[in-house]
């Protein structure tokens, strides 16, 4: 379950064509959480002064005399923006004009865009929608401006400063754009002009300033998924982790048994998919008898690391991948014997809500038999997750059994995707 937590992103686009990233190879997306309260996140697209735009081909020049748009965000690298052009006209003589437009002004279509580092800069991808950019006619002609995107260079700020500002770059040579590609694609991104049935490949020039609702901080992740835009006004969300009655928590292995009398905790969410959580366990014991404790907790107090989380579909329901805080859950002891629980995950699942179901709580349950966990695959990856109990030396498959509700800083949806990401 992803939590569209964060409707962040691209804090650059300006201009007129935005696309998502291609990434190599299929990939599950997977589930979300949807939060109702999530703010909207916008930005206006003004013309720099002196820089007009122009669409051009090997044979046909656009220009106009001014333009201005808006977007808004969808999340922390896509959103949308649509961009009207005013005083267009082809080699400076014809009207150009969109159907239903007033003489002379040009309206794209709803685009896509995604934030993308461009030649280690920050820049903007924009995609035709579905194909298509935009349909004018200059002269009796009809043009329809098609292809599969146009890149953008953010000339300013550069990376990690803090804006409310930002300079979008078009640049071309000859009808060509200047960067086809991004740092994060292979692919060639260029755009095509239809006229008449005659196609020429074609090019944007121009620049604009980005106002953005809010500050923002471009962050390139230095990994395959490119760039980001940090929100400085996002919204914490958080829940709190409680026991529920009647089911208390179990640790086991084939020859450990730690169970506690109860146990409670807190979570953050960093973005719509992942965030971090802790809990405390108290009245722990081993067998029963031997008081567990972490050190420097009172005694019978077990507390974990600060532990990574991820919401995933679970054999078709909603899910949680918990990962240890590289490679460690917690660290007790029992009678004097040290035990560290280690592994790559646990999974639970969420037995209240189901899917699209809105709610200020949820049940997550996680269940073994034998010291080996129910549900050690999620339906997104063929990894399979477990924890190790590292005792004295003597490691062992481990597994975690309790049932806890969730309760959120507001309302939210479990959204399944069931989508796959190329």
């Amino acid at each position: 379950m992803t939590i569209r937590k964060t409707l962040l992103a691209a804090a650059l686009a300006a201009f007129a064509f935005a696309a998502l990233p291609g990434m190599a190879g299929a990939e599950v997306t997977g589930a979300h959480v949807e939060f109702w309260e999530t703010p909207e996140r916008h930005f206006t697209i003004d013309q720099d002064e002196g820089v007009k735009p122009v669409l051009s081909t090997a044979e046909l020049e656009v220009s106009c005399t001014s333009y201005s748009g808006t977007g808004s965000f969808e999340n922390s690298t896509t959103g949308t923006l649509q961009i009207t052009f005013h005083g267009c006209k082809s080699f400076s003589i014809f009207n150009c004009t969109t159907p239903g437009q007033t003489t002379g002004t040009i309206v794209t279509t709803e685009l896509p865009f995604h934030v993308e580092p461009v030649e280690g800069e920050p820049g903007l991808l924009i995609s035709p929608n579905e194909g298509h950019l935009a349909t004018f006619a200059c002269f009796g002609i009809k043009t329809v401006v098609e292809g599969n995107g146009v890149i953008g260079t953010i000339t300013e700020p550069g990376w990690t400063e803090r804006t409310e500002e930002a300079t979008l770059l078009f640049s071309q040579t000859g009808g060509a754009q200047n960067h086809p590609t991004t740092d994060t694609s292979e692919e060639s991104f260029d755009l095509v002009a239809n006229r008449g049935g005659i196609k020429e490949t074609a090019a944007l020039s121009g620049a604009s300033t980005l106002t953005f609702s809010e500050e923002v901080e471009l962050i390139d992740t230095g990994e395959a998924t490119g760039a980001h835009v940090k929100f400085w006004e996002t919204p914490e969300r958080h829940f709190t982790i409680d026991q529920d009655e009647g089911v208390k928590p179990v640790l086991s292995t084939a020859e450990l048994e730690v169970s506690c009398t109860s146990y409670s905790g807190t979570g953050s969410f960093e973005n719509s998919t992942t965030g971090t959580l802790q809990i405390t366990f108290h009245g722990c014991k081993s067998f029963s008898i031997f008081n567990c404790t972490t050190p420097g907790q009172t005694t019978g107090t077990i507390v974990t690391t600060e532990l990574p989380f991820h919401v995933e579909p679970v054999e078709g329901e909603p899910g949680l991948l918990i990962s240890p805080n590289e490679g460690h859950l917690a660290t007790f002891a029992c009678f004097g014997i040290k035990t560290v629980v280690e592994g790559n995950g646990v999974i639970g699942t969420i037995t209240e809500p189901g899917w699209t179901e809105r709610t200020e709580e949820a049940t997550l349950l996680f269940s073994q038999t034998g010291g080996a966990q129910n549900h050690p695959t999620t339906d997104t990856s063929e990894e399979s997750f477990d924890l190790v109990a590292n005792r004295g030396g003597i490691k062992e498959t481990a597994a975690l059994s309790g049932a806890s509700t969730l309760t959120f800083s507001e309302e939210v949806e479990l959204i399944d995707t069931g989508e796959v990401t190329p």
